[in-house]
């Protein structure tokens, strides 16, 4: 096995240290069915949306998360590994970035093992972790503000703290 270029767009944060609790939260969240998280957002829903702020509006991902069973959703990709909406990945990666991707993002926001990616990457400065914050916002989501399910993985991952200084971001990483 070679190695390999990953790719994710969410929004993050540089300079993050992790706690021991946010490594147990993280390694129960990864393991976690689709319908526990889902009940664990139907009961702490009010702390949820006060942690995420703003209108109503802004809370629509979650509504997206809870009530479409058919969709492509992060709640109903069977098989789907949930930590690849969480990323964290201090063994290859760099090891102060943190991001999330939100659970109703479309599945491309997270690739790997891509040829032209593994081809692009090269024609650069050759295999280097990488990190850009962005200046525009990913659709569907407007700019500043990540959505309220990020909220939702911040709270459960008990990082309420993170969630002010998330921004949109690329990041890259080979492992």
């Amino acid at each position: 096995m070679g190695i390999r270029v990953h790719k994710a767009i969410g929004y993050g944060v540089r300079k993050f240290k992790p706690t021991l609790v946010f490594e147990q939260r993280l390694e129960d969240f990864c393991e976690m069915s689709r319908g526990t998280f889902n009940e664990w957002v139907v009961a702490n829903r009010p702390a949820i949306e006060a942690l995420a702020g703003g209108d109503t509006k802004k809370h629509l991902d979650l509504d997206v998360l809870l009530a479409c069973e058919n969709s492509k959703s992060w709640a109903y990709q069977k098989g789907a590994n949930n930590s690849n909406y969480v990323l964290f990945e201090d063994e290859f990666g760099l090891k102060d970035a943190l991001l999330i991707r939100p659970l109703t993002s479309h599945p491309d926001w997270y690739r790997h093992d891509d040829s032209i990616d593994y081809c692009e990457e090269h024609t650069k400065d050759g295999p280097r972790n990488r990190w850009k914050f962005l200046n525009q916002g990913l659709y569907p989501y407007l700019k500043d503000g990540a959505p309220t399910s990020v909220a939702a993985v911040c709270l459960y991952l008990e990082i309420p703290e993170v969630f002010p200084r998330l921004r949109e971001a690329l990041y890259v990483w080979w492992g």
